[in-house]
């Protein structure tokens, strides 16, 4: 059976008027087709059990089973088989019967042509309709791996299948995040933006030769569905109808980004599953920001996924950026980078990734701020058209994102109790990395934010606190090396040469020019 064929079995005890009723049935249209004839009530059983129509015709008085007790009989048997009944007879407990089993509708004969072709088009209408939602909940089914083999519709088996997977925007990123809602709120444009495609005309049998019927079935990211074609011509030309599609989606959706990636040979109803998970899991490698594309499956994607080592050094440097000027030029510069070579959407998905991540980590940012600012990002990866305008947007999103950070606002109180703790430790061996072990910040954001509060990195401020203990101890006449171990120098010759590169001069000089009156230069040095 084809998949827009409506059948109708004509029973009528006649048999020159059951000839005339078949005649007008199949001038009735294309898609009408008499699959079956019986003068009886009980003959018109036993063909039932072989062949099921769409629609049942029947006369009522006939010899054996009249026209009523085949129709309850078909009713509690076959309840999805629509009813005609076609009588000389008006009788009203008739009419009455008939509507208490449901018949569709009742003519008087001799029935005219234009009554019998009006009565099968308007009962065909929901009979396809049916048919269409059956067939599309049975390929939603197989497209999940779930339906079952026994019930697949007869039309299925007459022909095969293309299979292609429309993404209208750009390719969703972020989508499987936990950081991220399950359904973010600009998504719900997604069925105004569905409204924008009509494919009903390039599908046709007559737009797309060998075509049968066309179903968009729902993906579970709402602004993909796959595009199921059934054709009768297994030697379908896929790479024209690629193109065709790819063609049109331009001119209807203008500068809105999408993608069609197409399976390369037909398909049986059995192979959907199989197809569509090997779709899924290979889209990312086609698919890039800003782009309006189609691909075949078989094909070598199009585009460049640079060396991983090249883009773990970009993401390692990234993450020693303790400054958040510099993390967003870089953070822009990393994404420019990736779309002017046209990286594929998993290469760039995984950088943006890395970004928020860090920027997350090194900047101390609130949960609930870096989940906005991804939904924000995503919506507008999903509708930027070019890709400057996708980077103008990911450098406005992260630049709001880091004003976030706690870290600023918290910096001076940082800042005062890392001035304390050097006050009273300056006798120690200290380093940077000490500090950022004892206060839980990186190295450089530590360096950055002393020096914003004091003027100088930590180090030198804490150079600067022995110098002056230093002096304090020239002053009571104490021996070198023991002023250098009390200020943190384990070598005397190293501390003189610090003392000098701050002061000037030598302690010696030093101590010299506070016990006389005549001041020293600092040319006239000791050893």
């Amino acid at each position: 059976m084809k998949n827009n064929e409506i059948t109708v079995f004509v029973t009528e005890d006649e048999p020159i008027i059951l000839g005339n009723i078949v005649k007008k049935v199949e001038r009735a249209g294309d898609s009408i087709r008499v699959c079956g004839q019986a003068t009886t009530g009980e003959d018109t059983l036993r063909k039932f059990q072989d062949i099921l129509p769409d629609i049942l015709i029947t006369d009522i008085e006939m010899p054996g089973m009249n026209g009523l007790d085949l129709i309850r009989s078909v009713r509690e048997s076959y309840p999805q088989v629509h009813i005609v009944i076609l009588s000389g007879y008006s009788n009203f407990e008739y009419a009455r019967t008939a509507i208490k089993y449901g018949v569709d509708d009742y003519l008087l004969k001799p029935a005219s042509q234009d009554e019998i072709s009006r009565l099968l088009d308007k009962i065909s209408a929901p009979i396809l309709e049916s048919r269409r939602q059956q067939e599309r909940n049975i390929l939603s089914m197989a497209i999940q791996g779930d339906a079952p083999l026994d019930s697949m519709p007869s039309s299925f088996s007459d022909g095969s299948f293309l299979l292609a997977h429309i993404t209208l925007g750009g390719p969703p990123v972020f989508l499987n995040s936990a950081a991220l809602p399950s359904r973010p709120a600009f998504l719900s444009s997604a069925p105004g933006l569905w409204g924008r495609l009509d494919l009903s005309g390039l599908f046709s049998p007559e737009g797309t030769p060998g075509a049968d019927y066309f179903w968009l079935i729902d993906e579970h990211y709402p602004l993909q569905k796959f595009l199921i074609l059934h054709i009768k011509e297994l030697q379908a030309d896929i790479r024209f109808t690629a193109r065709r599609l790819h063609q049109h989606m331009g001119k209807q959706l203008e500068n809105m980004p999408y993608f069609v990636l197409w399976m390369a040979s037909p398909l049986s109803c059995r192979e959907l599953w199989q197809a569509a998970r090997r779709m899924r899991e290979a889209l990312p490698r086609y698919t890039a920001p800003a782009l309006q594309g189609m691909a075949l499956l078989e094909e070598d994607p199009q585009l460049f996924s640079p060396p991983a080592k090249k883009l773990r050094q970009d993401i390692d440097t990234l993450g020693g950026m303790d400054s958040p000027s510099s993390f967003l030029s870089y953070s822009r510069n990393i994404l420019e980078g990736c779309l002017k070579e046209r990286c594929s959407q998993s290469v760039t998905e995984s950088c943006l990734y890395d970004i928020f991540r860090l920027a997350a980590s090194l900047f101390q940012l609130p949960e609930a701020q870096v989940q906005k600012a991804r939904c924000q990002f995503c919506e507008r990866m999903v509708f930027s058209t070019t890709n400057a305008e996708l980077c103008a947007a990911f450098e406005d999103i992260l630049k709001e994102l880091l004003k976030a950070s706690p870290l600023e606002a918290g910096s001076e109180q940082l800042c005062l109790k890392i001035q304390e703790y050097l006050a009273d430790n300056y006798q120690k061996k200290l380093s940077v990395s000490d500090l950022s072990e004892k206060f839980g910040y990186t190295p450089s954001y530590i360096n950055r934010m002393f020096k914003k509060e004091f003027g100088c990195p930590p180090l030198q401020y804490l150079t600067g606190l022995r110098i002056e203990q230093a002096k304090k101890l020239l002053e009571k006449e104490i021996d070198i090396k023991l002023i250098a171990s009390a200020t943190g120098y384990e070598d005397a010759r190293y501390f003189s040469r610090v003392f000098k590169n701050e002061t000037g001069m030598t302690p010696s000089q030093w101590t010299s020019k506070r016990s006389s009156s005549v001041p020293l230069h600092p040319q006239d040095t000791d050893n």
